[in-house]
């Protein structure tokens, strides 16, 4: 059987660029852990991979997620600082929202930033710092409602490779997360 990846569906979603560094094929200039989904970077010339992935290792580039978690974290919004590993890791968030849930007590939709990039950070900062586990992340305490993890990113901020103007791109949360909100 064929594994659909994001590598592997790039050509046949984005044409190629015009560009005269243009790359054989889209490459993704940033990852998700596999359970997650929402927005990335894409680059089609080999100068924009470049500027890219130099934006990425020098932090230049803000990532927002959201999440549903189980009940409320213990404040509105606030930075987390937990090391991972052993290394220094740190995020922000914000309550964007609160329901009550029958099968939880409560379950909040939560902004989240990482400031670091650590493996599965903002599932562990949710669970070990919050107290709040991230719906469907079995892995860190959460709950499984049969529709996955439910974490998304929602937005990047970055510099044009090409422009250096400072740009947004957004991707809504799939209705999944109004559903069970």
């Amino acid at each position: 059987p064929t594994i659909k990846t994001l590598e592997s569906i790039l050509p046949f979603n984005l044409s190629r660029s015009a560009a005269p560094d243009a790359l054989p094929r889209p490459a993704a200039s940033n990852r998700l852990d596999q359970p997650v989904g929402g927005i990335v970077a894409v680059a089609k010339a080999r100068g924009a991979a470049r500027q890219l992935a130099r934006a990425f290792a020098e932090r230049e580039v803000r990532k927002i997620y959201v999440s549903l978690v189980v009940g409320r974290p213990p404040r509105d919004a606030g930075e987390i600082s937990l090391p991972i590993g052993g290394k220094p890791s740190s995020s922000s968030y914000r309550v964007l929202r609160t329901e009550p849930s029958v099968r939880f007590g409560e379950v909040s939709l939560i902004e989240l930033s990482p400031h670091t990039g650590r493996t599965h950070q903002l599932r562990i900062h949710c669970a070990e710092a919050l107290g709040a586990p991230m719906i469907g992340d079995e892995r860190y305490g959460g709950p499984s409602v049969g529709a996955g993890l439910f974490l998304w990113a929602t937005r990047l901020e970055l510099a044009d490779p090409e422009t250096r103007e400072r740009r947004a791109f957004a991707a809504p949360p799939p209705p999944k997360f109004e559903r069970l909100l």
